[in-house]
């Protein structure tokens, strides 16, 4: 339940204000990938893509070090 909880916040994400210095084309592909992420994520996946998402996260900060 938690998961589903916490990976509902994660894909809605917080409303906020869009940001002043973002250019239109950032903020044309976030709402591509907002978009792309809603119709791919579903209730029945969402564990699996969190973990995707999760390891995708690790890599790139191991990576960094």
């Amino acid at each position: 339940m938690a998961v589903t909880v916490i990976s509902v916040f994660c894909i809605a994400g917080c409303k906020k204000e869009p940001e002043q210095g973002r250019s239109s084309q950032e903020s044309e592909a976030m709402a591509e990938y907002k978009a792309q992420a809603k119709a791919e994520i579903t209730e029945e996946n969402m564990e699996q893509e969190l973990k995707k998402i999760e390891a995708d996260i690790e890599r790139e900060t191991a990576g960094q070090r």
